[in-house]
């Protein structure tokens, strides 16, 4: 058997093919890197358009934006039929009207008040559910509410005669319901000199179910300037269709990602750990800024 022994300038170019191999290898495999990178950039950049609201970003996510380009699970945004942006605190589903960055506030109606008075299931909007949420300073929290299957019997005819401003009517299970809305406490309500506040209140008790609603400040106004039952339920409907203004905090977080922004980033949370917040820019994740 014979053996060929490679001449030493056969073994210099076959090393030297080796390098370039290696040095190709590395090459290719670079760009995939930068890619992953310039994805989460891409793709944190672009901003959500839902009906007539355009350029909404962090600290929203959801639609086209993936969720480590919000700030946490609560910030989810849903467009339905490319029309109404909605969003969900703590399992009711309100309509997302308007959104101010430089603000930190967003305009929310119940969407189960949407074009009308009878939701099938009526439940309360509190300071206690909206959570990571306030509201915002021209925001009544409580003032507007809703009593639903009131008694329409002749016993409290009295009642029911005073009311008459306050009065709608909801159908359930092709039941028509007595139902009236307030916008302030019954004790600090003047009614007729025919009857007293504790009669209004003994009436207004045995109503089956009552839903305190948020309204803006010259909604109320506006139910409250109302003299008759039309125009009153007409300004009870705007202010329920008009919705009422939310805010997120602001806390170390809006400080990191307007360092972010003003350093080419967009703002993100790591996709590794989504409790940590991230600078995406055009060449990777940063945890400040870029290039920092």
């Amino acid at each position: 058997m014979m053996i060929r022994l490679c001449s030493f300038t056969s073994i210099i170019a076959l090393c030297g093919l080796y390098q370039i191999c290696i040095t190709s290898l590395i090459l290719i495999r670079l760009p995939a890197s930068l890619g992953a990178d310039a994805a989460e950039y891409t793709n944190c950049s672009s901003t959500i358009q839902c009906g007539t609201l355009t350029n909404i970003g962090y600290p929203f996510w959801g639609v086209n934006r993936p969720d480590y380009c919000g700030l946490s699970s609560e910030f989810e945004l849903t467009c339905v039929d490319n029309t109404s942006l909605q969003i969900t605190i703590s399992n009711l589903i309100y309509r997302v009207l308007r959104v101010d960055d430089s603000s930190r506030l967003f305009t929310a109606a119940r969407a189960d008040y949407n074009n009308t008075f009878c939701p099938t299931y009526p439940y309360n909007t509190s300071q206690g559910n909206i959570a990571p949420f306030s509201f915002s300073s021209d925001t009544l929290a409580s003032n507007l509410t809703l009593y639903y299957g009131c008694d329409a019997s002749s016993t409290y005819q009295s009642a029911i005669s005073a009311l008459q401003l306050n009065y709608f009517e909801c159908t359930v299970n092709d039941s028509s319901q007595r139902s009236y809305f307030f916008t302030r406490r019954l004790d600090n309500i003047t009614f007729p000199t025919v009857i007293t506040v504790a009669d209004i209140t003994s009436y207004i008790g045995q109503c089956k179910t009552s839903v305190a609603l948020p309204a803006n400040q010259s909604a109320v106004q506006a139910i409250e300037g109302s003299t008759s039952t039309q125009t009153a339920t007409t300004a009870l409907k705007a202010a329920l269709d008009q919705g009422f203004g939310l805010q997120w905090a602001n806390d170390n977080v809006t400080g990191l990602c307007q360092s972010c922004t003003a350093s080419g980033g967009v703002c993100g949370r790591n996709i590794q750990n989504l409790s940590v917040f991230a600078c995406y820019c055009s060449d990777k994740a940063y945890s400040s800024t870029c290039g920092g």
